[in-house]
């Protein structure tokens, strides 16, 4: 600070000697008018009255100055009969003075009024030339507790009991309410030239010129509201200090001496047991790993806990961590955002034909060495050109299904190359449509070009489309073939086919693409709710899962299809109902009726059932039995009650000749050794 500003703060400062308290009764506290701490008791929590606690003489001592304190200013005053009763807590300052609270927390709801964040606080002071730290006089209580409420703040000491006309200090919502105030105060200046963290107060200026002009607008609203000031903990124009704990500057953030000393003076661990206390107790040979992390570099200064006048690093041992938290953590800090792989795709394309049919190669080539070999047979006639074009698109196809914003493309055709950069003319209609095509498909990267290279530059493109020839050279690679059926240009002839897509997808698909929904409200809460759980990549359907890949949704006659290839084809080996609708998620397809459908195909799969275990045959084989004449075996049953009839009749003796098979039957009333 120049000599001129200096002496002009000072003299502003002297001027305003009338905002800064040096005791209680130098301020009023801020008009209740405008401001009240109100604990909204639970009317539904039963009063609480605390039997006394017995204290030590030196914390009885403790109390008894501040109760005497607290009396003086007025903050307190003695009551006689009330339905709260709570003990003090006594709990020590940085300062090594002690501060007296009171519970009530329990009792009271949470305010949800948003506090500040203290990073972004402290980041945002970057970048200014001159700072000035204030902090208010006994903060909390320059807040007048609501009449009402006052009773609820009762407690008892060996003195007496008293209660709080003021806003105490241990109020879970005491700290909201006073972030409350100063964003109403300061409404005008947060954000531009100050920050303030509940009594924490910040004028900062870009330039030194500006900052006495900066910190006399916020002394004129703290002198409109009767805020006061704590001269003991207020630094005027400097060029950094302490704020929130951290150090800032013109340069950002900087290290805490007194942490960095903290730190230095921490001995190494050197048992078992202070290795285990630094780290929550692993045990014996467990690996430890990293549990979440936000960004590759440290985002957070170290954690310090005073204590007793010294300060000890804090450590928070790793523990299981909710749903809810996690997601809480996941909006909360957004994170920074994934650097997106630097560098472009390569792709090569090669095409040829001969007199039946043709083929294409192509090859893709990625970032962090993702490399993709396809290789395509035409089931069409094609010229050698034609089959060059369809290469190309199938390659352009190959690359935005990779995800791939920058495409540079490498071909052997002198041709194609020429007139996708204009400088050959096409005249004939074929080549006409696949250049209409290929710009089409080009138009949707952020940049793509088309370059021609040597015939021996382009070999392993060339090989992929003469794959027939070349299988001995390419069978060692991971090599994907598909068959094109028809010409990209061809157009197929149709005849009034209409036809509405009625399966499961439909729904989804119409929501997630166009945003359309049906009219009744029961099955738009249906599909709203179900797609939640679906997202769309290009045109196809695919169903999140909770810790996997991204399922595919296949129709029906994609999941015949599946269901057919897993349980028979070459490496099928006709699982069982459960079995093959495990392997088709783990293929990585999904349809609803997944299960139904895998247990009715393996139950009417016809080789299946002819060769498929006899559950139901005997265990021995069955004999014969032989009958030598008519009469020679009887069989005889009784047949268990029917209905009452005629006569009280209700069973049935049956009789049955084994050799003719004669069958004789009579209704009898009763079963007895007679009959």
């Amino acid at each position: 600070m120049n000599k001129s500003l200096e002496t002009m703060m000072i003299e502003f400062l002297r001027k305003s000697v009338d905002l800064f308290a040096w005791s209680p009764s130098d301020f009023k506290g801020i008009n209740p008018e405008v401001i009240v701490h109100r604990l909204n008791v639970d009317p539904m929590v039963r009063p609480i009255k605390q039997k006394k606690r017995s204290f030590g003489a030196e914390r009885n001592r403790i109390i008894e100055e501040e109760v005497s304190k607290l009396m003086e200013a007025g903050y307190v005053s003695e009551v006689q009969y009330t339905d709260w009763l709570a003990n003090v807590v006594v709990v020590p300052k940085a300062s090594g003075k002690w501060r007296k609270c009171t519970d009530l927390n329990k009792a009271c709801p949470k305010d949800p009024y948003p506090l500040p964040r203290i990073d972004l606080l402290v980041d945002s002071t970057a970048g200014y030339e001159l700072f000035s730290m204030m902090d208010a006089y006994q903060g909390y209580h320059q807040i007048f507790m609501a009449k009402e409420d006052r009773i609820k703040t009762s407690f008892i000491t060996n003195r007496g009991i008293y209660c709080y006309n003021v806003m105490p200090f241990g109020l879970k919502n005491a700290g909201a309410t006073y972030q409350r105030l100063v964003n109403k105060m300061f409404k005008d200046q947060v954000g531009a030239t100050m920050e303030v963290y509940v009594d924490d107060m910040l004028v900062k200026s870009l330039k030194e010129d500006d900052h006495l002009r900066d910190l006399k607008q916020a002394f004129e609203v703290m002198r409109v509201y009767g805020m006061k000031l704590n001269p003991n903990k207020c630094t005027f124009g400097v060029r950094g200090g302490k704020f929130l704990g951290y150090i800032v500057s013109e340069r950002g953030i900087e290290a805490n001496p007194e942490k960095i000393e903290a730190i230095s003076r921490l001995q190494s661990p050197k048992t078992l047991k202070e290795v285990q206390k630094l780290t929550a107790n692993p045990k014996q040979g467990e690996a430890l790993f990293l549990y979440l992390a936000i960004s590759e570099e440290a985002v957070s200064l170290v954690l310090v806990r005073e204590q007793e006048r010294t300060q000890n690093p804090v450590y928070y041992s790793r523990t299981a961590i909710k749903a809810q938290v996690l997601a809480d953590f996941v909006v909360e800090f957004a994170g920074e955002k994934i650097p997106e792989t630097k560098g472009g795709w390569l792709l090569h394309v090669d095409g040829s034909s001969n007199a039946n049919n043709g083929g294409a190669g192509i090859l893709l080539q990625g970032p962090d060495g993702v490399k993709i070999e396809v290789a395509a047979r035409f089931s069409f006639a094609t010229t050698n050109n034609e089959a060059e074009y369809e290469a190309l698109i199938l390659g352009l196809q190959l690359a935005l299904e990779a995800g791939a914003k920058e495409l540079s493309v490498c071909t052997d055709s002198q041709l194609v190359a020429m007139q996708v950069e204009g400088a050959y003319e096409t005249r004939e209609w074929t080549m006409t449509q696949y250049l209409a095509k290929v710009k089409e498909q080009m138009a949707r990267f952020d940049k793509c070009m088309v370059q021609q290279i040597p015939q021996n530059e382009n070999e392993r493109a060339d090989e992929l489309s003469k794959f027939g020839a070349m299988i001995a050279r390419v069978k060692s690679r991971n090599i994907t073939i598909m068959v094109k059926e028809h010409s990209t240009i061809e157009k197929l002839a149709e005849v009034q086919v209409v036809q509405e897509d009625r399966s499961w997808k439909a729904e989804l698909i119409k929501y997630l693409r166009e945003s359309i929904l049906p009219e009744d409200p029961i099955a738009v809460k249906r599909i709203k709710f179900k797609a939640t759980r679906f997202t769309m990549i290009g045109d196809e359907l695919y169903k999140r899962t909770i810790n996997g890949p991204l399922l595919k949704c296949l129709d029906e006659k994609g999941a015949t299809y599946v269901l057919r290839e897993i349980h028979e084809g070459s490496c099928g080996n006709h699982s069982g109902a459960r079995s093959l609708a495990q392997k088709v998620t783990r293929q990585g397809y999904f349809w609803p009726t997944l299960i139904k459908d895998a247990a009715d195909f393996a139950k009417k799969y016809e080789s299946c059932q002819w060769y498929a275990a006899l559950i139901h045959s005997s265990a021995t084989p069955m004999q014969p039995v032989w009958i030598a004449c008519p009469f020679d075996q009887w069989g005889i049953d009784i047949v268990r009650p029917f209905p009452t009839a005629v006569a009280q009749k209700k069973f049935i003796i049956v009789a049955v000749e084994y050799f003719t098979k004669w069958v004789e039957a009579e209704a009898v009333a009763r079963i007895s050794e007679k009959r």
